[in-house]
């Protein structure tokens, strides 16, 4: 079946399905260090005097730029990038804002224009009121230290205030960046393929993965029905070789097998009665449950036609895995492709090809359809999406060329609402993020972020970063072994387009969202906030204050290590890093910049106080003539009551007059809790809950954007690992080491300010320590070691209030009661209590019955359910018989049984049964008592 792509300015013909090709076939450019023509000199490449010849080339007007679409420097998707010569005009049938609102401009302005005037005076007013050379020292360093932690204080207090002042048309229509009435397709435009990306690990199925493919599978199906056109899922599944310990032959049987029997048997004892006797062995060695989790997973995709990606354990790069995770899929299915191309090999040909590695061995596992539409569509693995959202959404595509991304408001899971007080809490933290703070900025005019889930991306645009993050690690590699430069059809064309081998998602970056979104921006790419009404994503949060202060520690580290180097390359290559300096040069407006490097300060702002802090206190200790005994740069009160002036006066107010006008102009803005209810419950809700848990949790963050920016500027190795999705069942004993074990590291932050604090006192009262601070000296002394002391305090208790199993009833109640809901039935209970809805345990029905019928997901998760209450045992020999059974078991004898009562009881018992059968030693013959079962 042949589809062609609107986005696709050639009209190359893309096929898709188990008989596709890919055709035209195009001849690539390759490179012949030897085939070099006589007057191919390459010398003025290296000529330092040769290249002031061209430094004005980019300012010629009347400069000749050869088109690469013909000469085959890049390939066809030069003109899909924005920002080159040869880029069509976007076609633009709305009719859209072009430009953003001017307050934006204004506020970036007047936000970096407070916040390097203040760092300005600072130095001139340490040299005006000079008293020594320290003193001068001291202040410098203070004021530029300060510049860190004010940019974002003093974009947040001016832009709060001029979203006030947003004019009440644009909460009615559509902005540059934000889109809150769908859009619609013009009618020559065809209706582009979708694929939605699914990373997933360890989850569990029927908790976590299931509802949320439940969910995609709804979008999928009314798109297709409504649009015609193509929509798969694809599963990112980094758990399936997790669970099997990297075992290829184990995971193809067992796909095989499914595939052989058209997934009508569910249950795993009755398939492998269909496996020869060798295969099974491949199952040797692996814990039961990993085997029933990847063969339920396994069953689920082949029912419900979702495709799935499973990678090897080895050779998982970077530091967050989901980045590798992403591009395992996209290297397979483009890379697949260009073997296709290059080497006229079928697609099924070309699949085999790339995933398997030079010597053989196999690297990546696939099932069912995985191609790569137009656009994808990446959501976690605790994730929701509307109905309609795919369909509302794709004309904003079609309508803009150079609409990178789409970022979608995004709220708390329904099921976890009411969990405990913390998630009432956090959600309402959420919820005012979403469809407050972002929607509002994209209104202003500020370019929406890319948070990494609920976005559609454009997948040439995906391709161009991909390509151009490559040229940019060539380029730097041939700067290290001494080549300045070389052209790029010099370098070889295919090194370039290799998709086997891109990152398309940077795997070097623990933010690899925002690093994404840079290098769109970058590109000429836009980004688009959307907020249809009903149409909101839903996402899983934190349920315990560690994991969130995990999560905001991981952001720490992402944004240094986008703006700065470690500290050991600063001498060699500079402060701040390649990408930074190349955001910072880009044609993207200036007052972006300012508010993207502004957020990005504000996971500085941490480390800043307390550099800050002990700058000011150490000078304060060793200052013998009291010299520097008064700071212009730093107060320690000062700064504890400008936060509080900022954010919860300033901020909050302004914030909550700009909810409350969206909430009289256009209420559909708001999430339907918030919409259905008036303004007083949502002004009530914003301040007992999300005002609340920023107070709390921000008081005690700096401590770990501390921790995040020294992982990063120290060159710290570290694994940043996923947060948990999964329910959490421990004791209150459990989670209290557990906290402490986590916080650590803010704990000793925590000591190591009490413990300046009261040197700082000390010193002051001439080391006397009986001695009680009175008068003048209490109130200097408060005024500043009081501010830290207090947020050492709160680094100790809120880890403890915010964590719901600590304090357990009746501040998280097992069974909903006071905080929560009442719990509702599960489908394996509601299954058990409807008579009419059973079937007999074992019968096998035909495919078509198993997936239209109602209790195909029943039976799924009853049988989820069976084994998770067996005991999680090691597979043993494969080629024995279970209990003298008639049929093959995949496990070892069951523990339960009266046959290995007695083998226990022997004085070899201790050694493994196959073990004993090869070493010689006599083994009983087996009896199956009629009372046991087969364990699988």
């Amino acid at each position: 079946m042949r589809r062609h792509s609107p986005d696709n300015e050639n009209d190359v013909e893309v096929t898709y399905g188990n008989d596709g090709r890919r055709s035209p076939k195009e001849n690539f450019y390759q490179f012949n260090p030897f085939g070099h023509s006589e007057d191919d000199d390459v010398e003025e490449f290296f000529d330092e005097n040769s290249y002031n010849e061209y430094a004005d080339d980019d300012e010629n007007p009347n400069r000749i730029f050869f088109d690469p679409k013909k000469t085959a420097v890049l390939n066809e998707g030069v003109h899909e990038i924005p920002g080159s010569p040869w880029a069509k005009p976007a076609n633009r049938p709305s009719t859209r804002p072009t430009e953003p609102l001017q307050i934006a401009r204004y506020a970036s302005a007047i936000a970096f224009t407070l916040t390097f005037g203040w760092c300005i005076s600072i130095f001139v007013l340490a040299i005006w009121n000079y008293s020594s050379i320290g003193r001068i020292i001291v202040e410098v360093i203070l004021g530029i230290l300060s510049f860190f932690g004010l940019f974002w204080n003093s974009y947040f207090t001016v832009s709060s205030i001029f979203k006030c002042f947003i004019p009440s048309r644009a909460f009615k229509t559509n902005t540059k960046y934000c889109s809150m009435i769908p859009e619609e397709k013009a009618a020559t435009a065809s209706w582009s393929n979708v694929t939605i990306q699914i990373p997933v690990y360890k989850e569990s199925l029927q908790e976590v993965v299931m509802p949320t493919l439940k969910s995609c599978m709804r979008s999928r199906d009314y798109y297709m029905r409504k649009s015609r056109a193509r929509c798969n899922i694809v599963v990112c599944d980094d758990g399936i070789m997790a669970f099997l310990k990297n075992n290829f032959a184990a995971a193809e049987m067992l796909w095989e097998t499914i595939s052989k029997t058209d997934g009508k048997i569910f249950k795993l004892s009755q398939l492998l009665q269909r496996v020869p006797r060798p295969s099974r062995r491949h199952l040797k060695g692996l814990k039961s449950h990993s085997v029933y989790e990847v063969f339920h997973r396994m069953l689920f995709y082949y029912h419900y036609d979702i495709g799935f990606v499973a990678r090897s354990t080895w050779d998982r790069r970077g530091k967050f895995k989901k980045a590798s995770n992403l591009n395992s899929h996209l290297r397979l299915v483009w890379g697949a492709e260009q073997v296709a191309k290059t080497n006229d090999f079928s697609l099924e040909q070309s699949f085999l090809e790339v995933s398997h590695n030079s010597d053989g061995s196999r690297d990546t596992m696939f099932g069912n359809d995985i191609s790569i539409g137009h656009l994808i569509i990446v959501n976690d693995a605790d994730a929701r999406m509307a109905e309609t959202v795919i369909l509302k959404t794709v004309p904003e595509f079609l309508n803009d060329k150079f609409l990178g991304f789409t970022q979608h408001a995004t709220k708390t899971l329904d099921d976890q609402r009411g969990e405990s007080y913390y998630i009432n809490m956090l959600s309402a933290y959420t919820d005012a993020l979403y469809q407050g703070h972002f929607l509002l900025s994209s209104i202003l005019g500020c370019h929406p972020p890319l948070v990494g889930h609920s976005i559609f991306l454009r997948s040439e645009a995906v391709k161009q970063c991909g390509r151009i993050r490559t040229l940019r690690k060539t380029q730097r590699w041939l700067h290290n072994i001494g080549l300045p430069f070389l052209s790029v059809d010099q370098v070889g064309l295919n090194n370039l387009q290799d998709h086997g081998s891109t990152e398309y998602w940077s795997e070097c970056h623990v933010s690899e969202d925002f690093e994404l979104m840079i290098h769109l921006y970058n590109l000429g790419f836009n980004g688009r906030y959307v907020a249809y009404p009903d149409c909101e994503f839903q996402e899983g949060i934190t349920r315990t204050f560690d994991e969130e202060a995990g999560r905001h520690r991981k952001f720490a580290l992402g944004g240094h290590e986008l703006m700065f180097n470690p500290i050991n390359s600063w001498i060699g290559q500079g402060i701040f890093s390649p990408l930074f300096n190349t955001f910072l040069r880009s044609d993207i407006p200036s007052y972006y910049k300012i508010f993207l490097t502004a957020y990005l300060f504000s996971y500085t702002s941490g480390g800043a106080y307390l550099l800050v802090f002990s700058t000011a206190a150490i000078a304060k200790i060793i200052d013998k003539e009291s010299e520097v005994s008064y700071l212009m740069a730093f107060n320690s009160a000062g700064v504890l009551i400008l936060s509080i002036v900022v954010y919860y006066v300033i901020g909050y107010s302004t914030f909550l007059f700009s909810m409350v006008r969206m909430h009289m102009i256009n209420k559909n803005l708001l999430f339907p809790k918030y919409r259905k209810r008036g303004v007083c419950h949502l002004i009530y809700k914003m301040v007992r809950y999300s005002m609340l848990f920023q107070i709390l949790f921000y008081t005690v963050m700096g401590n770990y954007f501390f921790l995040g920016s020294m992982d990063h500027l120290m060159s710290k190795s570290a694994i940043v690992s996923a947060t948990n999705k999964d329910t959490i069942h421990i004791s209150r004993c459990t989670a209290l080491w557990d906290t402490l074990r986590f916080n650590s590291g803010s704990l000793m932050i925590a000591f190591y300010l009490l413990c300046l604090s009261y040197v700082t006192v000390l010193e002051s009262m001439d080391w006397d320590y009986t001695a009680i601070p009175t008068g003048d000296d209490l109130l200097s002394n408060a005024l500043f070691a009081g501010p830290p002391a207090l947020m050492a305090l709160f680094a100790v208790v809120v880890p403890i209030i915010l964590n719901p199993y600590i304090l357990g009833w009746p501040f998280y109640p097992p069974f909903g009661g006071l905080c929560g809901k009442k719990k509702e039935v599960s489908g394996r209970d509601d299954w058990k209590l409807s008579k009419n809805k059973r079937t007999k345990s074992g019968k096998v029905v035909d495919l078509n019955t198993f997936m239209t019928s109602v209790q195909a997901e029943q039976k799924l998760e009853k049988e989820i359910g069976r084994v998770q209450n067996k005991p999680d045992v090691e597979l043993g020999s494969l080629a024995t018989y279970e209990q003298g059974g008639r049929f093959p078991m995949s496990v070892a004898t069951s523990p339960y049984s009266p046959e290995t009562t007695r083998q226990l009881a022997l004085k070899s018992s201790s050694q493994p049964l196959i073990q004993r059968a090869h070493s010689g030693q006599p083994k009983a013959k087996p009896r199956r008592p009629n009372n046991v079962k087969a364990m699988i």
